[in-house]
């Protein structure tokens, strides 16, 4: 899936907004005796003014001031605090942390009842979530943040988390019920007059755009160019230069399934050249290697060369700076743990202290004892726990040392796959004869299959296994794309349990799916208007059921499967023995029912 723009607003208080104040002057404020809820006010507007220039300098603001708020009886302010302290770290890039500080803050505003800022949370807590690219639980806040801002009547809020919602859906590969969420948004966005001012007409723009994104997606290019259009009249590129970006290459696509090679090159080169000036390392990935395929298909092949090689050298880049990120946030997550044991550790100090004060009047030599014993038994407990935590950490690096090599082994593989399916692209356009051109394309598919599983791999958490529902999503909507398909011509319908498989049984069982899905995408619908694929992959018991049927044409009367030497079927064969699967074929009229039995398969 390409780039998509997120509005992923994290909501800060109105005292933030209003914040106008000198940031020097409200500094000199702070050094002079104040009372607690003036210089709470003080601390709230000075961070207000700092966070997104100087990040590290506000988060030790929001420090003081939820330090101050915990010392109090006010609710109120000790909720606020939090959530400063939340905020903080998200802009810090400390997500996972941010989240336990708007959990913590969410539930003091569910006691108070405040309905506005229970759904600024939601909001915020689904904002972490998007970034870390936890879909299910991002959709999951702001969803609830979407009916909270609805109760309390708040229809720019209900547009803003109903698009975020679509994005999310876009990520994940379900364009039709992104388009549920993105249609009603720019219902609430648009005016009769067109009269918007700077941030209105950058969300209007940004809606505009996305939705644009997903009928290039969908190959719809009338639509696209339709919104596209639109949103790039009220896009500002300096006011969001991510929106704009996206709008150029969107419609850059649309006019290539146009066959329009003029503005094409126009929109494709803008938004390089876009991205490239406002340093946006991922949306120029995506530019670079639309760029490349285009000049490719043109039978330019001196530049896709040159913008393929570039396209690389920036996927690398992008991968090396998410590994940085990924070990800061692990050092932050363990700083944070050593900073709750050294509070828990002042917390004893001092109910042993109050102990001792209370226990003066006992007998001196009994008190002695017991403190002396009481010392022992710490220390004890100290040397253990030290043993313990330094044990930890040594583990926890070989984990993450272990996971951040296997997670750049499958990147390494993934991208390696993709440069064979590049060229074998660009070496089939300069094949003229038909069968070897589709004897490329067919030996492309199966290397980006694989390709679909190490992309899985190391986009997962656990990095040993592949969702098979989304796999095979992607699978389908590569397959019927590359083979031309109009989507309004064709359904594909699936029943597939939501499985982790292991690596060895979803390679050879991604493998046979594209030898099925391409047959029936190449034979079965030959002057056939009414076009069906069944895929349905279910577990039952210890075994593993695939069936892949269409409601083609059939195969030929004297069609037998062990006498059939094509390569498709001999691939599918070879797979189905290493799987030690039970094969069936099953032709009639009303199309052709293809049935694997797998045993035993390995889960992850």
């Amino acid at each position: 899936m390409r780039k998509i723009i997120l509005i992923t607003v994290t909501i800060f208080s109105s005292l933030f907004i209003q914040a106008q104040s000198n940031v020097d002057s409200l500094k000199q404020l702070l050094t002079t005796p104040l009372q607690d809820s003036t210089r709470l006010v003080v601390l709230n507007d000075l961070i207000a003014q700092i966070i997104w220039n100087t990040p590290q300098e506000g988060l030790r603001y929001a420090q003081q001031y939820d330090s101050i708020a915990q010392q109090t009886d006010r609710l109120s302010w000790m909720a606020h605090g939090q959530k400063l302290m939340g905020m903080c770290e998200y802009v810090n890039e400390h997500y996972e942390v941010a989240v336990t500080y708007y959990l913590k803050a969410l539930a003091s505003y569910e006691q108070l009842n405040d309905t506005i800022n229970i759904a600024y949370l939601y909001n915020n807590i689904g904002a972490a979530y998007s970034v870390r690219e936890k879909q299910h639980q991002t959709i999951k806040y702001y969803q609830k943040a979407h009916d909270n801002f609805r109760l309390i009547g708040d229809k720019e809020w209900q547009a803003i988390t109903l698009q975020n919602i679509g994005v999310q859906y876009v990520q994940l590969a379900q364009l039709d019920s992104a388009l549920l969420y993105y249609l009603p948004a720019l219902e609430l966005f648009e005016r009769a007059d067109d009269n918007y001012q700077p941030l209105e007409a950058s969300r209007l723009s940004g809606i505009l755009g996305n939705i644009a994104f997903v009928f290039a997606e969908m190959n719809q290019p009338d639509k696209a160019i339709r919104y596209g259009l639109r949103a790039l009249k009220f896009s500002d590129p300096e006011v969001n230069a991510g929106i704009h970006g996206q709008i150029l290459s969107s419609l850059g696509r649309a006019y290539e399934q146009q066959q329009n090679a003029t503005l094409t090159e126009q929109y494709f080169l803008e938004s390089v050249a876009f991205a490239s000036k406002n340093n946006d390392l991922k949306q120029l990935e995506a530019c670079l290697e639309l760029l490349s395929n285009f000049y490719a298909k043109q039978k330019e092949y001196e530049n896709a060369y040159q913008y393929q090689a570039q396209m690389i050298g920036i996927r690398d880049t992008l991968f090396s700076r998410d590994q940085d990120k990924q070990m800061s946030e692990l050092l932050t997550k363990y700083e944070t743990k050593q900073k709750e044991v050294e509070i828990e550790r002042l917390a004893l100090e001092e109910q042993l202290n109050k102990a001792q004060i209370k226990n003066q009047r006992f007998i001196i030599i009994g008190l002695i004892l017991g403190f002396g014993l009481l010392v022992m038994l710490l220390y004890y407990l100290f040397n253990q726990r030290k043993k313990i935590e330094s044990q930890n950490i040594i583990i926890s690096k070989a984990l993450a040392e272990k996971e951040t090599l296997l997670k750049e082994i499958h990147h390494r593989v993934k991208n390696n796959l993709q440069v064979i399916s590049s060229l074998l692209s660009l070496q089939s356009l300069q094949i003229k004869d038909p069968i070897a051109q589709q004897a490329m394309q067919e030996g492309r598919n199966r290397v980006k299959s694989m390709a679909l599983i190490h992309q899985n791999l190391y986009q997962d958490e656990n990095l040993v296994g592949v969702s098979t529902s989304e796999y095979i999503k992607k699978l389908t909507d590569s397959l019927v794309k590359n083979y031309n398909i109009n989507q309004e011509n064709i359904q594909v319908l699936t029943d597939v349990d939501d499985l982790k498989l292991d690596v060895d049984t979803i390679i050879p069982l991604g493998l046979i799916l594209n030898e099925l899905i391409s047959n029936a995408l190449k034979h079965a619908f030959v002057d056939k208007q009414s076009r069906i694929i069944e895929i349905q992959l279910k577990q039952d018991g210890t075994r593993l059921k695939l069936k892949v049927a269409d409601n083609g044409k059939g195969l030929p009367q004297t069609f037998a499967i062990e006498s059939n030497d094509s390569l498709g079927f001999n691939l599918i064969k070879s797979f189905a023995d290493k799987l030690k699967a039970e094969l069936k074929v099953m032709s009639e009229q009303s199309g052709t029912i293809v049935q694997l039995m797998i045993p035993n398969f390995k889960m992850a």
